[in-house]
């Protein structure tokens, strides 16, 4: 999901919001106050730091004399910067609030991690592979566009790298062009906090980003399923889910997800951070073959399956031959396809561990 700045540029440039603009509870960066939330005491914020979440009138005034709580303002941003969905967090009330500040806690990176973060946090808001990005006008025009958005840029690296402050964020910058895994172009060194005007990630950085996230997927529990959606197999994804479940896998099935922009893109992200796939064939579904060959290419490990019909001599007759050429199971009914697709897991990548 990328970066949302154009539904903060519509909020923070509007001329209305210096009227209407209110002081974040948790992080005191000037925000916006939006429509009452789904209980009768809540509201909605918008937050350059901390993103968009909603908070209960009680607990609102409970934060107003507390010092900012930056910790858990980084929590909630990468919180709502990542999930599937355009929803806001929350809603935050004086029961969980307690329970949010600790899982901020545990949550805090360290410096190798922070690195990661910020990098991957640039990546992010790129339209494009090698788009630079603008962190301050280069011909040191003061308009209210260049303004807000390298506040808004700020306001962003400083959540998803859990920064404090701008200098420690300035250190964070300049560890990742020394690392050579980012570079700056026309830095003008009066600017404020030292920010250069462009930044761009390098080859290396890229390269760095794919080898953190290969490790990832390989941690992962997440398994991508391919298969034709119709009620007839509704029972055979079922039988699937239930296989993964009880081995500590968690099943993907895109029609079974919230997603935003184009479904596509939602595809291919899920597929890379899946630790293998399953690919029910049967079919012959052109999309399911796409996501097979996704998979492949991305060197992400496929189990193919096939169901044989009654009285049907070959199978694989029914498939194109380039397919044919790997193992796949072969079942006749859901009992059968549930004894093999367990030991084929077990065999191939054994129980998920937490």
């Amino acid at each position: 999901m990328k970066f949302k700045i154009e539904k903060y540029f519509r909020i923070f440039l509007n001329e209305e919001f210096e009227k209407l603009s209110i002081e974040c509870p948790i992080c005191k960066f000037k925000a916006f106050k939006t429509e009452s939330g789904k209980k009768g005491d809540c509201f909605f914020i918008v937050c350059p730091r901390c993103g968009e979440y909603e908070i209960s009138e009680t607990l609102n005034a409970e934060l107003k004399s507390k010092e900012p709580d930056l910790m858990l303002s980084s929590y909630l941003r990468r919180l709502y910067e990542f999930r599937k969905d355009d929803e806001p967090i929350g809603p935050l009330t004086t029961y969980n609030i307690d329970s949010l500040k600790k899982d901020a806690e545990r949550s805090k990176p360290e410096y190798s991690e922070k690195i990661y973060l910020l990098l991957k946090a640039i990546e992010h808001i790129q339209e494009y592979t090698g788009e630079d990005i603008i962190v301050w006008n280069s011909s040191g025009s003061e308009s209210n566009f260049d303004k807000a958005k390298f506040e808004l840029f700020r306001a962003y690296f400083l959540a998803m790298t859990y920064s404090s402050r701008g200098k420690e964020l300035e250190y964070l910058f300049h560890s990742l062009r020394e690392l050579g895994y980012l570079q700056y172009s026309n830095v003008m060194l009066n600017l404020q906090e030292g920010f250069p005007n462009y930044i761009n990630i390098t080859p290396y950085g890229y390269k760095y980003l794919e080898e953190i996230r290969n490790k990832e997927r390989f941690e992962t529990n997440k398994v991508f399923i391919a298969m034709a959606f119709k009620p007839e197999n509704d029972n055979i994804y079922k039988t699937i889910k239930q296989v993964l479940n009880k081995l500590g896998y968690d099943a993907v099935r895109v029609d079974k997800e919230h997603y935003t922009g184009y479904i596509i893109d939602f595809i291919l992200a899920e597929i890379k951070e899946s630790r293998f796939v399953v690919a029910e064939i049967t079919d012959k579904n052109l999309n399911v073959f796409f996501e097979f060959s996704y998979a492949l290419g991305h060197k992400i490990p496929v189990i193919p399956l096939l169901k044989k019909e009654k009285d049907e001599k070959d199978p694989f007759e029914k498939i194109p031959f380039d397919i044919k050429q790997f193992n796949t199971i072969v079942y006749e009914n859901e009992e059968q396809l549930k004894e093999k697709l367990r030991d084929r897991i077990r065999n191939l990548f054994g129980r998920y561990k937490v």
